[in-house]
């Protein structure tokens, strides 16, 4: 449940799993539910361990907007926070159970997801991760306030800079 309270919610806990092992999975049979298997993490940390064998990951969590603000952000994370692995591509998706309607959310400049969440109405939001063969991957998935920043590894490269510099300083004195 989201709320004016919280303004950062780490995803972890309440992601769904699906997976079929004989066919591709479709949005329509995710929304269906019909065809599919699925599972829940048995995972409660903010980090979420991903598979490294070039599979297409479905993920979704239902989430009910008791906020004051329909606009929140999906944020991948960053490494300070866990975050490790490549993708080939992400889609997101938000569906509306009242509505019936399914919306395809859309990136940032940043690499953050940006979605809106009708208030004081239920929805799906659904994840396709398409994973690099070979590369193992962790996220810190959080869903964030419309108001608060995402992640940025900008200090992390700020403190490599540095601690060249000092490095090269000391190194040539």
């Amino acid at each position: 449940i989201l709320s004016d309270k919280y303004k950062e919610h780490f995803l972890s806990p309440y992601l769904v799993h699906y997976y079929n092992d004989d066919k591709e999975l479709t949005l329509s049979n995710i929304l269906n539910q019909k065809d599919i298997n699925k599972g829940v993490f048995d995972f409660s940390g903010s980090i979420l361990p991903l598979s490294s064998e070039g599979k297409t990951i479905w993920l979704s969590f239902d989430v009910m907007n008791r906020s004051s603000k329909a606009f929140w952000k999906i944020d991948f994370g960053n490494s300070d926070m866990g975050r490790f692995g490549l993708f080939n591509s992400i889609e997101s998706y938000t569906y509306n159970y009242i509505e019936n309607e399914l919306i395809e959310n859309r990136f940032t400049d940043q690499k953050i997801i940006l979605t809106d969440i009708p208030i004081n109405q239920k929805s799906k939001i659904i994840l396709k991760l398409e994973m690099i063969n070979g590369t193992p991957a962790t996220l810190p998935l959080r869903l964030l306030h419309q108001d608060v920043e995402p992640s940025s590894d900008k200090n992390t490269i700020f403190l490599i800079k540095i601690t060249l510099l000092i490095g090269m300083i000391f190194f040539f004195s």
